[in-house]
């Protein structure tokens, strides 16, 4: 088989990412099989080296640490692609290369498979002001581009659960990652462990707990930091192994906790030296909840270091409570689980062994490489087969109305959010965005023109989401400030709900069943059963935003409720809501001015 395999991370950066694609890399090659990587290269030049094609990018340090981005798809890089002619595309990363990779499948007539490495809801505090918002916008956006794949595989039951959640219709088959275990497996001599143990400064009787992995945010370490400074025992160690963005914050931490000379930071470790790391600890933990699979987990568990990591359904089939270590709720059960492992009450060279026994039977490379080529045969078979070739080509004639215009409308709010992430891009890095007086002027050129496009905008985003509501809000506070910014909204968003009313009172329900999914409908439409208890609900929906506006306001127009009525409910109950969001964003907004250096 040709195999494409395309991803936004490589060597040299390191993560389970990488470490997916390198591990099956070498099990297709060594089964004869032709691979090609698709990647970024670290700056603007495309290029070659062997069998990997290194795409030109652009620095997107401004969304996240070390991230790149390709902003152009480069038709004569698909070209090449297509010309190579692969039979199966599997894609890695759903930013700059899926796109490449879904135009050359469609090109090639192969087909398309996805894995979705990243939870990315959990990372939403890199680009979104609010939560609720960035999850919103990760499921739009995941939905629309995992739709149109073939196969999806999820890493884990955890991930599936979640896909399923965002309403991923294409298949999706759970397949864990493999590791090439056996550098796990080897020993470290004894006089070896010593030098080592002994340039971390960690003393032969120190009792170490060991985390490998990036030290960002979303690994919650602060916690573990927080766990250490409860226990009195000080021999008891924490070794971080890894580096990144939070390193001066955990740092702090610390200090702050009074057990710096506790924390040790080994910082960045060559891949290759990773093995002997983990020889190092006595126990593996964690207190992440943002893992799709966790590979570190299973590379301790390979080099024989039990568990001890707070709960989550990613550890579900991996930890085995009571025989390879112990999941954690809370402070207190995690205080608890490790008085059992330290202090002698469970044999812990059984708790090793077992954790080695886990993973070699479920998580070698071998096992993975095999299930993802059995796939990948599948997948080709499928797409050659008669009929799924006549059901493609008449799939624009058979699709319903509300697949079409669900994934219209997901694709005009993805293209808005890049739209809008690019534009912010682009201002920060010429200064605009890191200065308010800056920003005004530049808004001032334009005069009232300004303000009126702006309302125009966030009018038709009721309508149709070009961007969610939380970050036009957002944006009208930025360009004209806080009470401006709330004018503009204000009539923005009442005049785009009136709209929407009417639209609804000339088309009726089919619309609805069209524009929204039909559990959220059924959710709401049992307001409309009675004409006044509908109106006092849509009320306090309005003033008290816990329901979805722009289908409340859709749902409006099916029942008997007047224009004025609702005009009414609609210009009175939205002024509080804007405002203090309004004011809430202002607020936010004026404190990341004041941690910008200069």
């Amino acid at each position: 088989m040709k195999i494409l395999i395309t991803t936004d991370w490589y060597m040299p950066a390191v993560n389970g990412v990488v470490t997916s694609v390198k591990t099956l890399q070498k099990y297709l090659t060594d089964k004869g099989d032709s691979v090609l990587i698709l990647t970024l290269s670290q700056d603007s030049r495309t290029y070659r080296e062997g069998n990997v094609i290194y795409a030109g990018s652009t620095s997107a340090e401004a969304i996240y640490p070390k991230a790149r981005l390709r902003l152009h798809r480069s038709d004569r890089l698909v070209r090449q692609l297509v010309a190579w002619h692969p039979d199966v595309v599997h894609s890695q990363c759903e930013i700059s290369t899926f796109f490449i990779a879904r135009k050359v499948a469609r090109e090639c007539g192969c087909p398309l498979i996805h894995t979705y490495h990243t939870i990315y809801e959990d990372f939403t505090h890199y680009f979104s002001p609010n939560a609720s918002l960035g999850k919103s916008v990760v499921a739009r956006f995941s939905r629309l581009l995992l739709n149109g794949t073939q196969y999806v595989i999820a890493p884990t039951r955890k991930v599936k659960d979640l896909l399923s959640g965002y309403g991923v219709t294409a298949p999706i088959r759970c397949i864990p990652t493999g590791l090439n275990l056996e550098p796990f497996r080897q020993e470290l001599p004894v006089s070896e462990w010593r030098w080592m143990r002994e340039k971390l400064h960690l003393e032969e009787q120190d009792f170490v707990l060991l985390y490998a992995g990036r030290l960002a945010r979303e690994k919650n370490i602060e916690e573990l930091i927080r766990l250490l400074a409860a226990e009195e025992d000080r021999h008891l160690k924490l070794l971080l192994v890894g580096d990144g963005p939070y390193r001066k914050f955990l740092t702090d931490e610390a200090s702050q906790l009074s057990v710096a000379d506790r924390v040790v930071f080994a910082g960045m470790v060559p891949p290759e030296q990773i093995p002997r790391y983990y020889r190092l600890g006595d126990l593996f933990v964690s207190a992440s909840q943002s893992e799709t699979q966790g590979l570190t987990y299973i590379e301790a568990m390979a080099s024989g270091l039990p568990l001890l990591c707070r709960k989550d359904p990613c550890l579900d089939g991996v930890l085995v409570e009571g025989h390879n270590g112990y999941a954690y709720t809370d402070e207190e059960s995690f205080h608890r689980d490790l008085d059992v492992l330290k202090n002698g009450k469970v044999s812990l060279p059984a708790f090793a062994s077992a954790a080695r026994e886990t993973v070699l039977r479920e998580y070698s490379a071998q096992t993975f490489g095999q299930r993802i080529r059995a796939l990948y045969q599948e997948a080709i078979f499928t797409c050659r087969t008669p009929q799924k070739q006549n059901e493609s080509a008449g799939r624009p004639e058979m699709r319903s109305q509300k697949t079409k215009l669900r994934k219209l409308l997901d694709g005009i709010s993805v293209m808005g959010i890049v739209a809008m992430v690019l534009i912010c891009v682009y201002l920060w890095q010429t200064g605009v965005l890191t200065s308010q007086e800056s920003l005004s002027q530049m808004i001032a050129g334009y005069g009232m023109s300004a303000a009126l496009v702006f309302i125009l905008v966030q009018m038709i985003q009721v309508v149709v989401p070009i961007i969610p509501g939380g970050i036009s809000c957002l944006v009208g506070i930025i360009l004209f400030g806080a009470w401006k910014g709330f004018l503009y909204n204000y009539i923005g968003i009442c005049l785009g709900s009136v709209l929407a009313f009417l639209i609804s009172k000339h088309f009726g329900k089919p619309l609805l069943e069209q524009l929204f999914d039909r559990k959220q409908l059924q959710r709401y439409e049992s307001w409309a059963t009675e004409k006044n208890r509908f109106t006092k609900l849509f009320a306090l929906a309005i003033f008290f935003p816990f329901a979805p506006d722009d289908l409340l306001c859709y749902l409006a127009g099916t029942t008997e409720m007047s224009l004025g009525v609702f005009s009414v409910i609609i210009f009175l109950g939205k002024p509080g809501s804007i405002a203090l969001y309004s004011l809430g964003l202002t607020k936010l907004f004026s404190g990341a001015l004041a941690l910008i250096p200069g």
